[in-house]
């Protein structure tokens, strides 16, 4: 399932997207970024993170993509999702600058989208 966010500004550096969307208990789920679109403001190093991760010690600041001004999305990275729901998505943006995130959500087993 592809979720593309509403352009923000991430004036304050974080922004909530409250999503009526909640996951099915019998199943895990995996979340990327699948596309970013931003004014480029920088040549510095940008880093996306969210809520919605499941803690992980190789993870804990719940990074979802570090991204440059010329970098591409070829192939997502996946992370486990550790919430129920999406009614308190929350994306944080270290720097702020008006930005349009999508979002790719799959189930852990096997590539089965939803």
């Amino acid at each position: 399932m592809k979720i593309p966010l509403p352009i923000r500004e991430f004036k304050s550096g974080e922004e909530h997207f409250p999503i009526n969307f909640y996951f099915d208990d019998n199943f895990t789920y995996e979340v990327a970024v699948a596309e970013v679109c931003h004014k480029r403001t920088s040549s510095s190093v940008h880093t996306i993170t969210t809520n919605i991760l499941e803690y992980d010690i190789f993870n804990p600041d719940q990074i979802l993509l570090r991204f440059g001004p010329l970098s591409r999305i070829t192939t997502p990275i996946f992370y486990k999702v550790g919430v129920a729901s999406l009614k308190n998505l929350r994306i944080r943006l270290d720097h702020p600058t008006e930005t349009a995130i999508t979002l790719i959500f799959r189930r852990i087993n096997g590539d089965e989208k939803i």
